[in-house]
């Protein structure tokens, strides 16, 4: 298969704006086509671009026209017009996504934040896999998420070893991760 027979995707970091209007007028009698009209707008490339979607059966795929090609949307997108329906910002559905792991950040073109040299977690929970935290540093909240490797329980003491360190957890209220030394 050719690169031109690929699928082309809009992802979120290809976005500056997103917002809600009246859906224009459509002459299908079924409410089935390859180009059904939605109330969404998504601004790429300093221009507003209206949603359409590719209504056959149950299932529809939404779509934006790009130099008259179709560009499906990823994830990212989605979250953030339903982010926008629900009465919430572009800068909100963002928001939410930080806390994605880095590799669902760098999919969807959005700013993968480095590690820090040393981060005090004041929220700790694991899930699937990865380590989700809160910081609190110079009076402004944080937080980031770390790919867990192996957790280790011992005499009322947890630790967490992600690729980039290892938490340690001993009935603190806060948790230090500190870099592993490179071998």
């Amino acid at each position: 298969m050719s690169t031109e027979d690929t699928l082309k995707h809009l992802q979120a970091g290809d976005l500056t704006a997103a917002k809600v209007t009246e859906a224009p007028r459509h002459n299908s009698a079924t409410g089935y086509g390859p180009k059904i009209p939605t109330g969404y707008m998504l601004q790429s490339g300093g221009k507003w671009r209206r949603v359409y979607v590719a209504q056959y059966g149950n299932s529809g795929s939404a779509y934006v026209l790009i130099g008259g090609e179709s560009h499906y949307l990823s994830p990212g997108v989605e979250l953030i017009l339903e982010t926008v329906r629900d009465g919430g910002t572009f800068e909100a559905a963002l928001e939410l996504m930080s806390a994605w792991p880095e590799w669902m950040r760098a999919a969807e073109k959005l700013p993968v934040p480095e590690a820090p040299d040393e981060v005090t977690v004041t929220a700790l929970e694991l899930q699937r896999g990865d380590v989700i935290y809160g910081t609190r540093e110079n009076g402004k909240s944080a937080g980031g998420t770390l790919t867990v490797e192996n957790v280790y329980f011992s005499g009322g003491r947890v630790e967490v070893h992600t690729r980039t360190g290892t938490l340690e957890f001993a009935g603190a209220d806060t948790v230090t991760i500190a870099p592993r030394a490179t071998r």
